[in-house]
């Protein structure tokens, strides 16, 4: 993948990513604050990213004889707001197609669906992978998005080499997929997780967030080379604005 910059305008930043195998979404709003005088909502970081959310959804879903089934959302690095980005596409397409949308939580260092969902936290994806939860006792549910079945992270640990690649997380990922018209994952920072490169090869398209004025060139490369190397599809790049308080973990 080569010819990848970061473009600062009046508007934010966006991502351009050239390569054979990326497909770049256009998407060149940024979520929030994108500059000195804009006068700032108060609205939560879901909220405000929903709005943007529903301007890219239809670049998700596919084409009618080949629907979208499997989405990464990943960042190079903690603190870009991967979870909100993934969560807001995730209810966007629920409200769009009224199908059945899948959203799984894969950062289990950093648990935040339960959150942003206004879900009480149980048992999740850390908890499927060691053998000690099912499926069905794990989806998180939310009377205000009756469209989404999300599966949060679970009991909070450190990843573990081979937690993406055990037959636990493929029986999930299939049973989700089956049931779903499509299924969202929220990845952990690249940087931290090689074992990303394996679910990149397996779903239909990643997304990459990025943010301004923090994420530096070389950690962009550093994540779209994992990618490229791993075979996965980029479909496009959403990029989080200026002073936009998305939640991160404080370790960032």
């Amino acid at each position: 993948m080569k010819n990848r910059v970061l473009r600062t305008t009046s508007a934010g930043v966006r991502l351009v990513a050239a390569g054979a195998r990326t497909a770049a979404l256009g998407v060149r709003r940024t979520f929030g604050y994108s500059g000195p005088g804009n006068h700032r909502e108060e609205t939560s970081p879901l909220d405000r990213a929903l709005s943007v959310a529903d301007s890219i959804w239809p670049r998700l879903m596919g084409e009618p004889d080949r629907p979208t089934r499997s989405i990464l959302f990943a960042s190079p690095t903690r603190g870009c707001g991967t979870a909100v980005v993934a969560t807001a596409s995730a209810i966007a397409l629920g409200r769009h197609l009224r199908e059945p949308i899948g959203l799984v939580e894969l950062d289990f260092e950093d648990l935040q669906l339960a959150q942003l969902l206004g879900a009480v936290p149980g048992v999740g994806v850390s908890d499927i992978l060691l053998g000690q939860a099912e499926l069905e006792t794990t989806v998180l549910r939310t009377k205000n998005h009756p469209d989404l079945e999300a599966v949060g992270g679970g009991r909070q640990r450190a990843l573990q080499p081979g937690d993406f690649a055990a037959p636990q997380f493929e029986r999930l990922r299939s049973e989700m997929e089956q049931r779903c018209r499509t299924t969202i994952y929220i990845a952990p920072p690249l940087e931290t997780c090689q074992d990303m490169r394996l679910v990149a090869r397996r779903v239909d398209g990643v997304v990459c967030v990025v943010r301004a004025a923090s994420t530096t060139k070389s950690e962009i490369d550093g994540a779209l080379g994992m990618l490229d190397d791993s075979g996965a599809r980029l479909v496009g790049s959403v990029m989080t604005g200026y002073d936009f308080d998305l939640p991160h973990s404080s370790a960032a």
